[in-house]
């Protein structure tokens, strides 16, 4: 395997760890928690997640 193709693999199972990490913390918010407001005001939690979900889906393609 080449060092490019080690690393991007190295990147994408820390990725994926993120991902699984972020869900198991996701999973445990109620309704009432995912619509309140976040550090910018103008987003929700959920907003925050989304934001956070989409760019961890943009990143694995990439790499």
């Amino acid at each position: 395997m080449s060092d490019a193709r080690a690393d991007a693999a190295t990147y994408l199972e820390a990725l994926r760890g993120s991902i699984d990490r972020l869900r198991e913390l996701a999973d445990r918010f109620d309704d009432d928690t995912l619509t309140q407001p976040a550090y910018p005001s103008e987003w929700s939690v959920a907003d925050v997640l989304s934001h956070l979900g989409s760019g961890a889906v943009i990143t694995t393609r990439r790499l």
